[in-house]
């Protein structure tokens, strides 16, 4: 009769803790390098020198609980707004150099061996060629994704044509929004080119973009603002970090 109270009142318990809530929690810091596209050895399949886009389903690029997400054209390989993987190897844009507008445009103006892949953000600046979000922590449901921050830095060809174009005041912001439940967490910009007396300031290392303030969010959008038509609203990312925390 003992036994079958105590299985009895285990079981009750049991019932109880699913009734209550979650009965698994889990947390980690999550730090999207990217760089898993190494690890299924895309770059000997198809070149290390190239970009990878969601050609299946065709909403964006995974890792762990967060989507980075684009709007593609209709033959699936290339972008019309939001993120691309890219491989291409970095380079700086020094006097002289002719940046291609094509390739150039998805290649981070840093030295060769900085990162071996990265993201760039293609603010379309049309609704309907970008994504609903950008970033996407898509089990909001179950917990909270508290965002760190990454780093940020241009392409080549931003880099090119803002040398040339940008005049005393010019400059490239980005803008992130965080959102959870359809409304603002917070907003954070950084200056990421600028110029003041005719010089032109443009980075050449990958820069820390502190993005702590926007909180629990369950979506970033990401604003791309240049002063100048001729300078590209684009910018590249790399080592995105949060922390998530789970209950299911």
């Amino acid at each position: 009769m003992k036994k079958f109270l105590v299985v009895f009142l285990a079981a009750m318990m049991a019932v109880a803790c699913l009734k209550d809530g979650p009965t698994n929690s889990h947390q980690y810091n999550l730090l999207a390098t990217f760089e898993y596209v190494n690890d299924y050895d895309i770059p000997t399949q198809f070149g290390d020198d190239s970009l990878y886009v969601d050609d299946v389903i065709g909403l964006g690029m995974v890792w762990n609980d967060v989507a980075f997400l684009h709007k593609l054209n209709e033959d699936k390989k290339t972008v019309k707004g939001g993120f691309v993987l890219s491989c291409l190897k970095g380079r700086v844009c020094k006097e002289g150099y002719e940046a291609d507008p094509v390739k150039d445009l998805y290649r981070v103006n840093a030295p060769v061996d900085s990162s071996r892949t990265y993201m760039v953000f293609v603010d379309a600046g049309v609704e309907d060629m970008m994504p609903a979000h950008d970033v996407e922590f898509y089990n909001d449901q179950y917990g909270t994704c508290l965002v760190g921050g990454c780093f940020v830095n241009v392409p080549v060809y931003v880099a090119f044509a803002a040398s040339k174009e940008f005049k005393d005041g010019d400059a490239l912001v980005l803008k992130a929004t965080g959102l959870r439940d359809g409304k603002v967490t917070a907003e954070k910009s950084m200056e990421l080119i600028t110029c003041t007396e005719g010089k032109v300031v443009i980075p050449e290392m990958w820069k820390v973009f502190d993005l702590k303030e926007l909180g629990d969010i369950q979506y970033i959008d990401f604003d791309v603002q240049s002063s100048n038509p001729k300078v590209p609203e684009v910018f590249c990312m790399d080592n995105f970090g949060a922390r998530v925390s789970l209950e299911y």
